[in-house]
């Protein structure tokens, strides 16, 4: 896991984020929108290893988490040890940005006591903290994901307020 040091306190939160590189970068407004509601959170991303040096640019990403299974994989072994890697991490929230069952697997074996996700795939109880997805009120991805970090009840962003995303350069 690579990690940046981020001073105060506060919740932890952990982003499943999609193997996919667009998918990827676009996850980065959900970073933005869940630090300007949680600014001394601690925010790591489960993603692919080849996603790692995407995921390193980040702006308010603080460390990375390696997941290494390939898409369409099972991969039920390296989740459950990445779950008890997780476990002692004492996360408070995860968020799942894919509606796949295998997306939320982690997250629930971690024991992450708040799973934020869209319904998908048989997740019950997988996802414990359930947004319903109104595909007109949000006809785009990246803002299907932003919606993520608000909180419940809250109008969702429009496609111009959505954050953009910002990676830092190389030094």
């Amino acid at each position: 896991m690579r990690t940046r040091q981020r001073h105060g306190g506060g919740e932890r939160i952990l982003v499943a984020a999609p193997a996919w590189v667009g998918d990827a970068v676009m996850t980065q407004s959900l970073v933005q929108v869940l630090r300007e509601r949680a600014p001394g959170a601690r925010i790591d991303l489960l993603s692919h290893p080849r996603l790692e040096p995407l995921v390193g640019r980040m702006s308010g990403v603080d460390g990375t988490v390696s997941l290494p299974v390939e898409h369409g994989e099972l991969g039920l072994g390296v989740r459950w040890r990445t779950a008890r890697e997780l476990r002692g991490r004492r996360y408070g929230r995860a968020v799942v940005t894919k509606r796949s069952l295998k997306a939320s697997l982690v997250p629930w074996m971690a024991g992450i006591p708040r799973r934020t996700g869209f319904l998908g795939e048989m997740r019950f109880g997988l996802i414990n903290d359930v947004r319903s997805l109104d595909e007109e009120a949000l006809p785009l991805w990246v803002q299907r994901v932003a919606a993520l970090g608000q909180d419940p009840g809250e109008p969702p962003l429009s496609p111009e307020a959505v954050p953009r995303p910002r990676l830092r350069p190389d030094p």
